[in-house]
């Protein structure tokens, strides 16, 4: 539906009282098309946004909404009031009735300004909500509401527009503002929004002041503050200058993508919903699914931010800093988000990649645990929403010259520092590659730039996050996601019950899907080659087995299977065309293909197998494509080896920690030195025992593939000193090693001491007690590190160098 209104000519600028028409766009809201056309106050230079949708200009009724911005709640996703839910509810109806206008007006804290509306929180919060918002304002000896709507009369005057107003509102006194000024309000519609425990008693007291609200006074559960609120202060000079005045402090809390939940909490569920960790340990659960939320009542915590409102004397800008955490001793480095705000982005937008941006960058923060988000108040990186509309009515030609971003950093630099200390290193969020030289000129104690600017996954890593994720949920039920098919007649092989009820004392079992009396060829390629190494390394002990190339000529492979004692496995998680000259011989068949899969030669290929009387093992996850490098197939082809050399994953055999365990030892990461070395070099020397080489084949891959980086040395400890270790010292430059230690400890510290007068770095990863897990510990470690990685560097998992080239080859069968 188009917004069709009468607007003046480009070059033309009209007024009327104190309102001046600038321009207009036209956006797509998530409820259909709006004209937003802008206007200015050039009294106090604030902007006025009409957000038009259907013909306005017919002789009906104007569904109409007269808001006030409100910073908190658009912006920073706070939940102390109902001004977002009332602006998008607003809109919606406007949509669905497909004609009206809502009327964007720049009067914070109800016409007080932004310092106002944040030094009534602090005082408020200081009582502990026995004065209402109201009574906070007197106190500071202002009046109850500064708002006006003159500028509603001016525009409708500009456009010269008679419209009869259905106005959208619970407010009596927006009522009579609008038939003040001279407009005509044929009827009202009421737009309340049920209550949330954190701004209930501030519905109450707009209740008590006249809203017609009839749903506020139902009871919420309520949650305390998660410290003393700030006693109410005089504003104060914060900097030898004398340029920002400290004006308030209160606590705001902020809707989370996942709440934060300690141990007891999370266990208090009942019930197992996905979460991550964070660097304390704490749970974060996700919460989109609304009625789990309603359910559970400490789903509904949010994320207590501490704000913290400057002023800014030399510009007479409102300065917003929000801090989590410890900052002034904090345990792990800060971590701080410079967060513009235009306005255009407080509205639903079809594509919200900004806001996404935004909530994304506080999870960051959560998770990290300590931190600080600084609000610029400029739309548009410091030039105002005034470029914005004159770009968009044609003239981007004449103002792209001009510098991308106009912010001043050393304000921001200024503000974080009284949090951090003078002294304290911290990391910066940023999501534009135009601010990275900005931001590097203007904080002197930048520890690093993290770029988070993928908010469409173009580049693949939300995929990898979600992935990531799902593993720890599947290793919840490992015997059901690991499948052994055996064959419907084979009596020699052992039943399912032997597979999932099988127990073993005091040793390793013999291999149960195996006979001593073959010798078993082992292939695969990529991560599969690292799995028929693993597997190899688990049985040899019991059976006769070799590594059997794939890129073995098909007549060799056949004179080796003729000998009847020779039986062959193959690994192949996606059923590549360099694998299906062995897949159609193989007697073992480990994959993630399923009788489902899109591809008829893949299915063909399976159900080959199992006519044959092949015994086939299937682990997720099918078609782990769309990105380059592979997440969870790795990990649970080390699972499936497992159990099918063992027959069990019980704890008399092995033990595989719990996903909390294993998030946990995930989150020790290398260093930023290291991680800042091997990002520069994209070098790495890889060194473990002997026992777990085979499972560390993988990493060496996982390297390439995550960040392009060249093969690393992949040695064990003994080897690495016959020669490795000597060519790493003839190096100029310093080297990243990674030392895996796994039963003899001794050789590591052997190693790490040798490295120390190299200068080489090297980041430690101590892995479990057996070589499952061993290689499902690596495996997510090794995880965690190449996503941060990847997303420090911009990584294009989507579209990999070399992608267009490499089919020919992929899709080449090995020949005699």
């Amino acid at each position: 539906l188009i917004s069709y209104v009468m607007l003046p000519a480009q070059d033309s600028h009209p007024t009327f009282g104190t309102t001046m028409y600038i321009g207009f766009n036209e956006i797509q809201l998530e409820y259909g098309l709006f004209k937003a056309i802008v206007f200015q106050d050039f009294t106090n230079k604030s902007f006025i946004i009409a957000l038009v949708h259907g013909d306005v200009t017919e002789d009906e009724p104007v569904y109409t909404r007269l808001h006030s911005s409100c910073v908190t709640s658009e912006t920073l996703g706070s939940l102390d009031c109902v001004c977002v839910e009332q602006l998008n509810g607003a809109l919606l109806t406007i949509s669905k009735k497909k004609c009206g206008v809502l009327f964007y007006l720049i009067q914070e804290g109800r016409g007080g300004s932004f310092i106002a509306k944040s030094r009534d929180r602090m005082f408020v919060q200081h009582h502990n909500d026995s004065i209402t918002t109201f009574e906070a304002y007197q106190m500071m000896g202002l009046q109850n509401d500064y708002r006006h709507y003159r500028n509603v009369f001016d525009i409708c005057n500009i456009l010269k527009w008679k419209p009869k107003f259905v106005l959208l509102t619970n407010n009596p006194d927006k009522v009579s503002g609008l038939e003040k000024s001279g407009l005509n309000v044929v009827s009202v519609e009421s737009i309340e929004v049920p209550p949330n425990p954190f701004n209930r008693n501030y519905l109450l007291s707009k209740q008590m002041f006249g809203h017609r609200l009839m749903i506020t006074k139902t009871p919420k559960t309520s949650f305390p503050l998660p410290e003393s609120p700030a006693e109410p202060f005089t504003p104060t000079a914060v900097e030898p200058s004398g340029r920002f005045v400290f004006v308030s402090r209160y606590l705001l809390p902020v809707k989370p993508l996942r709440v934060r939940l300690t141990p007891s909490e999370y266990q208090s569920l009942g019930e197992h919903l996905p979460y991550e960790l964070n660097l304390d340990g704490d749970y974060l659960v996700d919460v989109s699914d609304n009625e789990v939320v309603s359910t559970k009542p400490v789903l509904q915590k949010p994320h207590w931010f501490r704000v913290h409102v400057y002023y800014d004397v030399f510009s007479s800008q409102e300065l917003v800093v929000l801090t989590y955490g410890d900052c002034a001793t904090p345990s792990r480095t800060p971590l701080a988000y410079i967060h513009s705000d235009p306005i255009f982005h407080r509205f639903p937008l079809h594509e919200a990649r900004h806001k996404r941006r935004y909530h994304d960058c506080v999870q960051q923060i959560v998770r990290n645990g300590v931190g600080a988000i600084l609000l610029f108040p400029h739309d548009g990186f410091g030039y105002g929403l005034g470029r914005r509309t004159v770009e968009s009515s044609g003239r981007r030609e004449e103002v792209q010259n001009e510098p991308r971003d106009v912010n001043d950093y050393q304000i921001a630099n200024t503000l974080l520092t009284l949090h951090f200390g003078a002294q304290q290193p911290f990391d910066v969020l940023y999501i534009h590659s135009a601010q990275a030289p900005l931001l590097k000129n203007a904080f002197p104690m930048l520890r690093e730039l993290i770029w988070y600017g993928d908010s469409n996954d173009a580049l693949g890593l939300r995929l990898l996050e979600t992935r990531q994720n799902l593993i720890f949920d599947l290793l919840l039920d490992v015997q059901n996601n690991v499948r052994i098919e055996l064959p419907a007649q084979n009596g020699s092989c052992p039943t399912n019950d032997t597979l999932t009820n099988g127990s073993h004392k005091n040793e390793v079992p013999a291999p149960p899907y195996l006979d001593s009396r073959y010798t078993y060829l082992v292939s695969g390629i990529g991560s599969s080659e690292a799995h028929a190494h693993f597997l190899i390394q688990l049985i040899q002990k019991h059976v006769r087995c070799e590594f059997l190339s794939v890129a073995t000529p098909e007549s060799e492979v056949d004179s080796r299977l003729a000998s009847p004692t020779v039986r062959l496995i193959v690994f192949s998680q996606g059923m590549s065309p360099h694998t299906h000259v062995l897949v159609r011989r193989a007697h073992v068949l480990f994959t993630s293909v399923t009788d489902t899969n899109p591809s008829e030669t893949k299915r063909q290929l399976l159900l080959d197998v199992k006519k044959r009387g092949g015994i086939v093992v299937q682990f997720p996850l099918e078609d782990e494509y769309q990105v380059l490098v592979r997440f969870v197939g790795v990990l649970f082809g080390f699972i499936a080896c497992g159990l099918f050399a063992y027959g069990s994953l019980s704890a008399d055999v092995v033990q595989i920690p719990n996903p909390t365990e294993l998030k946990l030892r995930a989150l020790s990461l290398p260093s930023i030195e290291f991680e800042q070395l091997a990002m520069k070099t994209r070098r790495l020397v890889i060194l473990c025992p002997a026992e777990v080489l085979g499972s560390c084949r993988n990493l060496s891959l996982k390297w390439c593939e995550s960040v392009f980086g060249t093969l690393p040395t992949l040695l064990d400890y003994f080897s690495y000193v016959h020669g490795g270790f000597q060519a790493v010292m003839g190096q100029q430059d310093a080297t990243p090693h990674v030392l895996i230690e796994y039963s003899n400890s001794q050789a590591t510290e052997i190693v790490l001491k040798m490295l120390t007068h190299g200068n080489h770095p090297s980041w430690k990863v101590t892995c479990g007690s057996n070589a499952i897990q061993a290689a499902v510990e690596l495996e997510i470690s090794f995880n965690f590190w190449m996503l941060r990685l990847m997303r420090r560097m911009q990584v294009n998992q989507r579209s990999w160098p070399g992608k267009d080239l490499e089919n020919t080859l992929y899709n080449t069968r090995p020949t005699v």
